[in-house]
């Protein structure tokens, strides 16, 4: 986000992903779901967690992220 200069407002309209919820994902008070990475991958057009993708599921690619070493 910051090098872009992308707010958490902007990140959360162009992600569909709640604005609060990218606030807490920042302070590191929550852990995103897969789901949820995904969504600001897109947005960000940025690979932010190391994943590999599975099966598709309900016309979306299922993600398992690994935790960074």
């Amino acid at each position: 986000m910051e090098n872009r200069s992308l707010s958490a407002n902007a990140l959360a309209k162009a992600s569909g992903v709640n604005r609060q919820v990218i606030g807490n994902i920042l302070h590191g008070s929550v852990w995103p779901d897969s789901l949820t990475v995904m969504d600001l991958e897109d947005a960000l057009a940025a690979e932010i967690c190391k994943c590999r993708s599975s099966r598709r599921r309900s016309g979306r690619a299922k993600r398992m992220c690994r935790p960074a070493c």
